[in-house]
């Protein structure tokens, strides 16, 4: 008998049994468990994620502090400023280079993020009996993050090889489709991980057959607040800085620029914590 076809009051017992374990801390060996174990069709494609992400989250993380400091040592003494990227990247020959590994990442994360909303999208439908919350966090959210991965890569491929000084409205246009997608992806990143956290059901469930891990959830949920935290502060700060001019608006502008890499980072950091237990899921 398929898991569909089984009495609904029995389905509910399962559910119950499950969410006791998930107290206790003890868990059941069950069949999807063991499949869930790398190396299958479905293992292969989330280590082809893996690899995807994993290059791009490296690459744009190198990138975003390298550009800034070739700059500082190659422009310091005319440049007394701290730079944001933007203007780091539009000496070419910093630009130049950035723009074409910022191109491929971009590719690699649509691709990757992709494979990894599919795989989330399959688990919510197989396992029916979640609540509503997480099903609408996963089966709206995760196809809504496709989407806006998918934005994301045009923007910052659009902002890294449309630079100043000479596109400075299309530069603009593709900084801002980058910052406001991205951004986006985190947030319903961190609604979907709470909707986990909070359908304790749901969550046994999936637990149960080794396709997350608690600790992984709760990480990624605390390391979403925390981005989203730095992407309010990065655009309450860009909006001050353009409308004030009092004495401390160097001080503005310094924390300004710092907290564009702070966002940026932690960006990358919600988009690799996606992996943390997708992969040898032996407890």
């Amino acid at each position: 008998m398929r898991r569909d076809d089984k009495p609904k009051d029995l389905r509910h017992g399962i559910r119950h049994d499950l969410a006791r374990a998930y107290a206790c801390g003890v868990w059941p060996v069950t069949p999807a468990r063991a499949a869930a174990e790398p190396g299958g069709p479905a293992g292969l494609w989330l280590w082809l994620a893996l690899g995807l992400n994993g290059f791009a989250i490296v690459t744009v993380t190198y990138w975003i502090y390298t550009a800034r400091w070739e700059f500082i040592e190659r422009n310091g003494e005319t440049y007394t400023k701290p730079p944001t990227i933007s203007r780091a990247i539009s000496d070419p020959v910093i630009g130049d280079p950035f723009s074409v590994w910022i191109t491929i990442s971009s590719v690699c994360l649509v691709i990757g993020v992709g494979i990894l909303a599919l795989r989330h999208i399959g688990l919510i439908r197989r396992y029916g009996d979640c609540g509503r919350y997480l099903t609408v966090a996963a089966l709206v959210g995760w196809p809504a993050v496709i989407v806006l991965q998918a934005a994301s890569a045009l923007g910052i491929t659009w902002l890294s090889n449309y630079r100043f000084p000479d596109f400075n409205d299309m530069h603009m246009l593709g900084s801002y489709l980058f910052f406001i997608s991205q951004a986006l992806v985190v947030v319903l990143v961190t609604i979907f991980n709470h909707a986990l956290l909070r359908d304790r059901s749901g969550l046994a469930l999936l637990v149960s057959d080794a396709r997350v891990r608690h600790g992984w959830v709760r990480a990624r949920y605390y390391a979403g607040l925390l981005s989203v935290t730095m992407s309010v502060l990065y655009f309450g700060l860009f909006a001050l800085k353009g409308i004030y001019e009092g004495a401390s608006a160097p001080v503005l502008y310094t924390a300004y620029v710092s907290f564009e890499l702070a966002a940026l980072t932690s960006f990358m950091l919600v988009l690799g914590l996606l992996h943390g237990d997708l992969h040898g899921s032996r407890r």
